[in-house]
């Protein structure tokens, strides 16, 4: 006479192939959970940059002339009666206004701030891998 019910051996099967299912699921969304941090903290570092340099386009498009002692780390500009410097301090973006320094970025996000000087009006800079030209308006 036989019983309803599963051997202990069914049980021991299925619950191996069980295990192995839920492996293979654990296994996959650990995988793509350290792609979205990756992707998440590339998005990151692309935000701070555009931030940056955004905040350098702003101040150079109303300068009036980049002041003597710039060179390839110091950016040193003449706006309205103000003087700004831009430089990299401790992987940080610095801006300084007159006496007073404030940090553009609180992370080390930033590995390079690189500025060249083209012409009279125009300014190169390259930040990390990012490169761009800016334009002196006034």
């Amino acid at each position: 006479m036989r019983k309803n019910g599963f051997t202990l051996v069914e049980l021991l099967v299925s619950l191996l192939i069980f295990m192995i299912l839920l492996g293979a699921v654990i296994y996959v969304f650990g995988f793509e959970y350290k792609t979205w941090q990756k992707i998440a903290g590339a998005h990151e570092k692309q935000q701070i940059e555009n931030a940056v340099l955004l905040r350098v386009a702003r101040d150079l498009r109303s300068a009036s002339a980049v002041l003597p002692g710039s060179y390839s780390n110091l950016l040193r500009l003449k706006v309205g009666t103000d003087t700004l410097e831009y430089s990299l301090s401790n992987k940080k973006v610095k801006r300084k206004k007159n006496n007073y320094s404030s940090y553009l970025t609180t992370e080390d996000k930033i590995q390079s701030l690189e500025f060249n000087f083209p012409e009279e009006k125009k300014v190169g800079i390259k930040l990390n891998n990012t490169r761009t030209t800016i334009y002196l308006r006034n």
